[in-house]
C-alpha cells in the first residue's frame, strides 16, 4: 500500500508489471499479482479442479505449505491441482513477505507478533518493506512519527552464514514500536546444512531453529524470537 500511494503502482496487478520482458504475460488474464512477488493464480470455470498456471522465470514457492516449488529458467506453463477450498497462492524468490497471524478482528489482528517469510531466488537474497500505521488516518504519510517504515535484507554466504537484517526508515518510536518479530522462515536453500548457532545483534540467542527439505529445497525456520519491529536488528544463522 505504501508503494501505491508513493508510485501510483496498483496493489493488485498484471504479471508483466514485474516480468515486462516475458511476453508471453502480456495476454494472461487469469492471474494476478499482489505487490511485486506474491502470484494468485484462481480456477475461474465451473467445475474445475485444475488450474494451467503460467511461471514467469525465476522460483516460486508455494505460500501456504513451501512444498510445492516451481524453478524455471524460462517462463513455463504448470498443470496444478484447484481445489474447491484452495487456491494457488506463489512467492517469487527474491521477496521477503511479513504476516501476522489471523484473528476475530482486524484489531486484534493487528496487534499480534509478525513472521518473515524469506524466498531466496538463484542470487541467494532477498528483500522487502513493511509499512504501519494506525489505519484510520485519512493522510497515510504524514508528519513525526504516527508511522513506520521498515526495510528487510536478507542473504545466504554458503557453508558460513545466513543473516537478516533490518533498517528503520522512518517512525521507529512511532505505531507498532512494540510490536515484535516472532519467527523467520528461509525458503529456497539449494544447499545441505547443519546449524551452529544463531546470534541477534552480536549476541548469542537460545532460539528453536528447524531445518527440512521441501522437494528441492530446504527450509529452515527460526522460532521463539522477540525481536521489536522498531528497533533495527541483525540476525545471523551460522552454518556449516
Amino acid at each position: 500500500m505504501y508503494g501505491a500511494h508513493m508510485t501510483g503502482a496498483p496493489i493488485a496487478r498484471p504479471l508483466f508489471f514485474s516480468f515486462p520482458q516475458d511476453t508471453k504475460t502480456y495476454d494472461i488474464n487469469e492471474q494476478f499479482l499482489l505487490g511485486r512477488g506474491i502470484m494468485i493464480s484462481p480456477a475461474l470455470k465451473p467445475g474445475e479442479v485444475k488450474a494451467d498456471v503460467y511461471f514467469p522465470k525465476g522460483r516460486w514457492f508455494n505460500l501456504f505449505d513451501y512444498a510445492q516449488t516451481v524453478h524455471e529458467d524460462n517462463g513455463a506453463y504448470s498443470t496444478l491441482d484447484a481445489p474447491k477450498d484452495t487456491i494457488n497462492v506463489h512467492l517469487n524468490g527474491g521477496n521477503i513477505i511479513p504476516m501476522q497471524q489471523e484473528a476475530l478482528t482486524t484489531e486484534l489482528a493487528r496487534k499480534s507478533g509478525f513472521e518473515l517469510l524469506v524466498a531466496f531466488g538463484e542470487e541467494r537474497n532477498a528483500s522487502g518493506h513493511l509499512f504501519l500505521d494506525d489505519g484510520e488516518s485519512v493522510e497515510m504519510v504524514g508528519d513525526g512519527n504516527d508511522w513506520s517504515l521498515i526495510s528487510f535484507g536478507s542473504d545466504v554466504v554458503e557453508g558460513s552464514e545466513i543473516k537478516i537484517s533490518s533498517k528503520v526508515m522512518n517512525g521507529g518510536d512511532g505505531f507498532g514500536k512494540d510490536l515484535v518479530v516472532e519467527k523467520v522462515v528461509f525458503l529456497g536453500l539449494d544447499f545441505d546444512l547443519e546449524v551452529r548457532g544463531v546470534s541477534i545483534n552480536e549476541n548469542y540467542s537460545d532460539v528453536k531453529v528447524e531445518y527440512e527439505k521441501k522437494g528441492y529445497f530446504g527450509v529452515l525456520r527460526i522460532q521463539g524470537l522477540k525481536q521489536l519491529i522498531g528497533e533495527e536488528f541483525l540476525i545471523k544463522v551460522e552454518i556449516k
